[in-house]
């Protein structure tokens, strides 16, 4: 779920930079005023789309989209903790971190440069509500420079991309129903229903729907 937490506050950070120029122009120690002004006259006329990776639709540039990373166990004795809660329920539990990377895409470099720092200020005004939201740690962890395929396809399309990267900790709790924890129930209703070998399956009345040679 990082990734859609940090499409979130990245989206609602943004737009508050968008809304306050005297904020925008501190983003940029050493800019002249008179670039400050164009930059963000470039940033309110080319507002990027932000989306999840897995979005369905038609995107075109300026877009930001947020793909999510892998998710990794660890700091626990063998992988998870048992406890019981106030309802007195038994909770499994075990920190886990997760990965996510932002990709800019954008019609001119300035614009590349200007939605990196945005995001990287929006990331840090928005960690606060991150760790309310149960994340333990949340950080900005670098980005990367252009691939050469990238660059060759800023030459040809105009568009320009730049990688950003960010990780998160977080401690996942499941609480176990009173059947799961005393009785022997499991979570297939119907082991019928579980298809294992090409015979199981059918098409168009073919076992294993392969059609026959005649």
């Amino acid at each position: 779920m990082f990734d859609l937490h940090l499409l979130s506050i990245l989206a609602n950070g943004f737009k508050f930079y968008v809304n306050n120029k005297p904020a925008f122009k501190k983003l940029f120690l050493g800019i002249s005023d008179s670039t400050l002004e164009q930059w963000y006259s470039l940033v309110t006329q080319q507002l990027p789309l932000f989306s999840s990776r897995y979005a369905q639709g038609t995107r075109e540039a300026p877009m930001i989209t947020v793909i999510g990373g892998i998710e990794s166990v660890s700091n626990n004795f063998l992988g998870k903790a048992l406890a019981r809660n106030a309802q007195g329920f038994l909770e499994v539990g075990y920190q886990a971190s997760e990965d996510a990377q932002v990709v800019i895409l954008a019609k001119s470099p300035e614009l590349a440069r200007c939605y990196a720092i945005m995001i990287r200020a929006a990331f840090e005004q928005s960690l606060n509500a991150l760790l309310k939201a149960g994340y333990d740690q949340a950080m900005y962890t670098g980005g990367q420079a252009l691939d050469p395929e990238e660059e060759l396809a800023s030459e040809e399309l105009g568009i320009y991309v730049k990688k950003l990267n960010f990780s998160s900790m977080y401690t996942v709790k499941i609480e176990l129903t009173k059947e799961s924890e005393f009785g022997d129930t499991t979570v297939i209703s119907n082991p019928q229903e579980l298809l294992v070998l090409a015979v199981d399956q059918e098409k168009d009345g073919i076992k294993g729907g392969v059609i026959p040679q005649t």
